[in-house]
């Protein structure tokens, strides 16, 4: 438990420092991914505050299909929002559990 809040405190500064010297507008997408039990999701927040909720594969004994399915539908989000003007400002990646969590941040320079 003790390494788990450490790595998310590191997680928080790290986020905080990479968007807090830009007069940017920022976007944040985040991809949570399980196994079976939980329903794998991701999350994309765009510069007004706004959350759109997007269903993504569950991860399952044979990995390779939903992982390739996943890896479009957040290849798209991203290409979507660098057509618009944005490039990735950072990215990270954590375990929770059985599940996988990344994040990206992506920022527009007023």
């Amino acid at each position: 438990m003790k390494k788990l809040k450490l790595l998310l405190a590191t997680f928080i500064a790290i986020t905080v420092m990479s968007i807090s010297h830009l007069n940017a507008q920022t976007v944040i997408i985040r991809a949570i991914e399980f196994p079976m039990v939980y329903k794998s999701m991701m999350f994309v927040t765009d510069p007004n505050g706004e959350t759109q909720t997007i269903e993504l594969e569950n991860l399952r004994k044979s990995m390779d299909k939903a992982i390739a399915n996943n890896n479009v539908i957040i290849q798209t989000q991203i290409n979507n929002w660098k057509n618009e003007g944005y490039f990735i400002n950072g990215i990270s990646n954590y375990a929770m559990g059985d599940g996988m969590v990344t994040m990206i941040i992506l920022s527009k320079k007023e």
